[in-house]
């Protein structure tokens, strides 16, 4: 939101992108969780190629359980 005074941008309120990173991490986690860390199961289930769920984990901080 802009400060009509100032005219800047709010920082208190997260980008677009932060919030759909934030909410993509959540979800692949959750399903790692349920599928116990078998990245092939959560990729399945998550309709990625096991490579792309790498990918995905790798940008978005998340390690792979051993």
């Amino acid at each position: 939101m802009k400060d009509q005074e100032s005219n800047r941008v709010d920082t208190a309120i997260p980008t677009l992108d932060h919030v759909v990173s934030e909410a993509e991490r959540a979800h692949i986690q959750r399903v790692l969780d349920v599928m116990k860390g078998n990245v092939s199961e959560a990729a399945l289930t998550l309709g990625l190629t096991r490579q792309g769920l790498y990918k995905k984990m790798k940008r978005l901080g998340l390690r792979q359980e051993a």
